[in-house]
């Protein structure tokens, strides 16, 4: 803790020196805030990290240009704590953005493209936009083939393997899958706990993608494993339980589950994450969980709750909103409601409709979709 305070003290003055220092004197500003950032990062302060990245922003659009790479190295870090915040639609405002300069600036095969090409694959495989995930994961696996082995590799290969499960690819899924674990061992050490915790969590969902639950549960519950409830990495803790939630509704384990997603939405509402995405998830499955074991009242707000966080924050004709129509009006019909529950369907066949052709995302189940 005394360590944590320290860190706290030196964040808030180096953010002190930045604000009052004359942005022509934009390297020494930099160098200070990507200090700043470092110590953001380490005491898990994830508000005065976006607070750094954004002054960050500022020097460079007054010192240099918007077109600098590390303009657009910002726009991509931001991007990427969007997503795993839950908010989509930011994640990919600035994953686009940060594409645009990369392109520009930067060779055609650069790693820094590669990321943000998997940034927008990971948003749009999030909602279901399958052509377009497919295509930015794709050029973004090409990149990275062309190089050495890192992380990025790993994350790509893993999540166009996910990619391949959705879209019913299901031989050629396993077979990346597979190799993605073997580079796992090599990139990301049994040392760095938060880093493997978070790969364990990618690797159960592209299970969850293919059907196979067990091993979806095991990569949950090991990277629960990894994260005790006091750690400081509360966004690695919700994934965690987020997968095991997802993978035990989806087995049917509704008493088991209904305990997971409720230890989540405490998690969720200790980061005050009341209107995210994430927390619409979780609501969505606890009322699932819920409604399958007749509790048809509770489920019912749960569901209307999660319906109206979708609906606000995510794209247009997203699966997993229409997810949410289903249960919710299935809901309804078991409660007798059946006028309420009319519309209700209307609108999810109505989505189904703009959205299935050319997309198989919708003949093909996936849990991580819902």
């Amino acid at each position: 803790m005394e360590r944590i305070e320290a860190i706290a003290k030196q964040m808030k003055a180096g953010l002190e020196w930045a604000n009052t220092t004359d942005c022509q004197s934009y390297a020494q500003c930099l160098n200070a805030l990507a200090a700043v950032s470092h110590l953001c990062k380490c005491a898990r302060h994830s508000k005065e990290v976006d607070e750094v990245s954004f002054k960050a922003l500022e020097v460079y659009n007054k010192s240099v240009s918007r077109q600098h790479p590390n303009f657009a190295t910002e726009l991509s870090n931001i991007s990427h704590r969007r997503l795993e915040q839950g908010r989509d639609l930011d994640a990919e405002k600035f994953a686009i953005e940060s594409l645009q300069i990369y392109r520009k600036v930067l060779p055609s095969q650069s790693h820094d493209t590669a990321y943000s090409l998997w940034l927008l694959g990971r948003v749009y495989l999030n909602s279901g936009q399958n052509k377009e995930a497919g295509n930015r994961l794709a050029e973004a696996l090409d990149i990275v083939n062309s190089s050495c082995v890192t992380d990025l590799t790993f994350y790509t290969l893993l999540t166009f393997a996910e990619w391949q499960a959705v879209v019913g690819q299901k031989e050629e899924s396993e077979k990346n899958l597979q190799k993605a674990l073997e580079i796992m061992e090599q990139v990301i050490g049994n040392h760095d706990r938060d880093g493997r915790a978070n790969a364990l969590c990618r690797v159960g969902r592209c299970w969850a993608a293919l059907g196979r639950y067990d091993e979806s549960e095991e990569s949950a519950r090991k990277a629960l494993g990894l994260l005790p409830d006091v750690s400081e990495d509360q966004y690695n803790l919700m994934n965690a339980y987020t997968l095991l939630g997802r993978c035990l509704v989806a087995q049917s384990k509704n008493v088991e589950a209904q305990y997971v997603l409720e230890k989540l939405l405490e998690v969720q509402q200790g980061l005050k994450l009341r209107g995210n995405t994430d927390r619409g998830t979780t609501l969505h499955y606890l009322g699932v969980c819920l409604l399958d074991q007749n509790a048809y009242e509770r489920a019912e707000g749960l569901l209307r709750e999660s319906l109206d966080i979708r609906v606000h924050c995510l794209v247009e004709n997203d699966i997993r909103t229409a997810s949410t129509y289903y249960e919710l009006g299935r809901c309804l019909l078991l409660l007798g409601k059946r006028q309420e529950a009319k519309p209700l369907m209307r609108q999810r066949l109505e989505m189904a409709r703009r959205r299935v052709e050319g997309n198989s995302s919708l003949r093909h189940g996936n849990v991580d979709q819902i």
